[in-house]
């Protein structure tokens, strides 16, 4: 069973809701970050991208590192961060694209991670890890939070729905440049024993984004562990807590900028001998995900763009195939990637480009006509009951096999140790 804890927030005042709050660290560029930062020198892309600024020093400098926490700390004695004097529950409520999420945000225990209890389905890559751990360990803070995914049997949606708007005040309110609203409410202490309660009956919590940001808190933890740090709350982590029902999955589609001594028509020659290509006609710049033509539960179905035209590519899934090698994002791995152009290392290779599937196809097509790219993959999202069941199951989904919504902001809401 795992366990929830109420912790004292770090957060902005009300007044400064809209301007220190920022996007994730990993889902903007340095050069970004660095234009965000000229305009707003509050933003705390200056604490979660001290890169932005030290642009001459390498990224693992012990430099950037001191740099953020002295950022950090800029922000607290100026008091564009203040923290609450009391523990509380808190519901982190996300206005987006005409839908409402509403997560739990509380701190977790190190412990149901390493017991796994708090199951995974990526792999963290070392640079990154180390890079947080660091960074974590500078601020002794966790800046941003871990978004994790439940199964909503005991009815807690509800709970944080009716407690948002009925049991709860609003702390602080930060409205973001893309439209969306996120509002961090405190939850009325006379529900921290029914939600610790409703929490002790859920058998385990399935990490949706920030693992890398889950692993390296644990990092710390256990180095604290080891010098005779006791606190509690360094044994803790943020996390806010969504049910699978209250959040939404895309896919990464993906763009491929060289195809050998093949020629765009030879491609999708050699293409048709593995999948069945249908024209697809209409726009679909628009779109974020394009309806298949063909019932997709019982096909493998995703979209080419070359040559300034879609193509659906379709093939029979197979019966026996277990979890992982039943994926979409699997096969065209396995048969289009590794099998004809040679791309064993999808992380890696620098012919291959994510570009989160959150965002409209018309960006993966300018990429493909302006020259940058020779083609580009629309991929189908999975199911959230997948990604529970191959973290249930103990297995890894393969790189850039799901994009979570929403993104929760940094700096809104600080769990400290």
């Amino acid at each position: 069973m795992v366990k929830i804890y109420p912790f004292s927030a770090l957060h902005p005042p009300s007044m400064d809701g809209d301007i220190v709050p920022s996007v994730p660290y990993d889902v903007i560029s340095r050069e970004a970050a660095k234009k965000v930062i000229g305009v707003n020198p509050f933003s705390f892309l200056r604490v979660t991208r001290p890169d932005a600024e030290l642009t001459e020093l390498r990224p693992s400098d012990p430099a950037m590192y001191e740099s953020a926490r002295c950022n950090f700390q800029r922000l607290i004695s100026e008091g564009h961060l203040v923290r609450d004097g009391e523990p509380f529950y808190y519901v982190y409520k996300i206005f987006q694209n005409g839908k409402i999420f509403y997560g739990l945000c509380s701190s977790l225990s190190v412990d149901d991670y390493i017991a796994n209890r708090i199951r995974k389905h990526e792999l963290t890559t070392y640079d990154k890890e180390e890079d947080r751990t660091r960074h974590i360990r500078a601020l002794k803070a966790h800046a941003g939070p871990v978004v994790l995914v439940f199964r909503d049997n005991p009815g807690i949606h509800p709970i944080l729905t009716t407690a948002a708007n009925n049991f709860s005040s609003l702390l602080v309110r930060s409205n973001q440049p893309d439209g969306s609203i996120h509002e961090i409410y405190t939850l009325n202490s006379l529900l921290n024993s029914e939600l610790t309660e409703k929490f002790s009956q859920i058998d385990s919590l399935y990490i949706a984004d920030g693992h890398h940001r889950a692993k390296s808190a644990v990092n710390v933890a256990l180095e604290q562990r080891i010098n005779g740090e006791r606190g509690e709350e360094g044994q803790r982590f943020l996390g806010v807590l969504f049910p699978d029902t209250g959040i939404d999955v895309y896919a990464y589609h993906r763009l491929i900028a060289d195809i050998g001594k093949r020629t765009p028509d030879g491609f999708l020659m050699e293409l048709s001998s593995h999948f069945e290509i249908v024209p697809y006609k209409g726009q679909v710049n628009n779109l974020s995900v394009i309806p298949p033509l063909t019932n997709s539960d019982n096909y493998h179905v995703f979209h080419l763009y070359i040559k300034s035209f879609w193509y659906e590519c379709r093939r029979l899934k197979d019966q026996g195939a277990d979890r992982i090698s039943g994926l979409d994002v699997s096969v065209i791995q396995s048969v289009v990637f590794e099998g004809m152009l040679g791309i064993t290392d999808p992380r890696g290779d620098q012919r291959l480009r994510y570009i989160g599937g959150v965002h409209p196809l018309i960006v993966l097509e300018k990429a493909v006509d302006n020259g940058e790219f020779i083609l580009g993959f629309a991929m189908q999202p999975i199911k959230v009951s997948d990604v529970i069941g191959i973290s249930d199951d103990g297995d890894i989904m393969p790189p850039k096999s799901t994009w979570f919504e929403p993104k929760l902001l940094c700096g809104l809401i600080i769990h400290t140790f």
